[in-house]
């Protein structure tokens, strides 16, 4: 079975901030999900900084440095049906929950 990385490389507030805050690697049907147009590609923050994803294959003999830092967002993000979703800020109402 083929394998792929999935990178998170958040985009920061400035060029010199960009940097790769999630890695993991992913089975082909996971792949589908950011392939072809219509597809998840970023997930928005409300400060106007960006987690972009990517999918590359895992080259041969290569050994994937795990960094698993925004692993539960990137599956909320996976579940919806957005190209970009869109992260809205916790309210008082929300953090009492």
């Amino acid at each position: 079975m083929a394998r792929y990385v999935l990178e998170g490389e958040w985009s920061g507030y400035s060029s010199s901030q960009r940097r790769v805050v999630h890695r993991e690697t992913i089975n082909e049907r996971r792949r589908a999900r950011y392939e072809g147009r219509g597809r998840l590609f970023a997930v928005r923050f409300t400060d106007g900084t960006m987690l972009e994803l990517s999918v590359r294959p895992v080259r041969r003999g290569e050994k994937v440095e795990t960094l698993l830092g925004y692993g539960s967002l990137i599956s909320e993000a996976e579940a919806s049906t957005a190209t970009c979703f869109q992260v809205r800020p916790i309210s008082g109402s929300d953090e009492a929950a």
